[in-house]
């Protein structure tokens, strides 16, 4: 058993109705078709919980300061999903934001409004995990680099992220 494992059975979680089992295949399927090669605690995590979702918006702290708060909420992960047009697939939304966020991040999650939780896999990047505000999100005109002023630093590894969610006060069960 993982870290991650030990950490995530303190939570509830609920399928997505196409969940399914994935293999590694179906991993290393999506990272040649993102151009990517996945940390391997976020390889693990994908074979282990892809279309799973931890229920009760578990929070998180940032390591960088940030305007909204101290910590963030975790709403889902996405996943290798067998339906590629589903919101919560992984490849669906690396689709979505490219031309958004920058290439060395792969986006892996949201919060209920809408932000993005990033995997860094690229470069100085490689393995953090960054917190990407819509809100503060600058449009790119065509040959201009993409700006990352609205990410947040929020953990060093994947690992580390899931290590650090915790209950959410505002869904304890009473």
């Amino acid at each position: 058993m993982t870290d991650i494992d030990t950490k995530l059975q303190e939570f509830k979680f609920y399928k997505l109705d196409n969940w399914k089992q994935i293999t590694e295949n179906d991993v290393l399927q999506y990272e040649k078709k993102i151009g990517v090669d996945f940390p391997q605690d976020y390889t693990n995590y994908l074979l282990r919980y892809s279309g799973e979702v931890i229920d009760g918006s578990p929070i998180f702290p940032y390591l960088e300061a940030y305007s909204g708060g101290n910590k963030g909420i975790l709403g889902v992960l996405f996943g290798v999903l067998p339906n590629e047009d589903d919101d919560y697939d992984l490849l669906e939304s690396f689709e979505t934001y490219t031309g958004r966020i920058p290439n060395d991040l792969l986006p892996i999650g949201e919060d209920p409004g809408g932000n993005i939780i990033c995997l860094g896999v690229k470069d100085k990047r490689k393995a953090k995990v960054y917190f990407w505000d819509h809100e503060e999100e600058k449009p790119v005109l065509e040959g201009e680099k993409i700006d990352d002023s609205n990410l947040y630093l929020i953990a060093n590894s994947f690992t580390e992220f899931i290590l650090s969610l915790e209950h959410n006060p505002e869904y304890e069960d009473e």
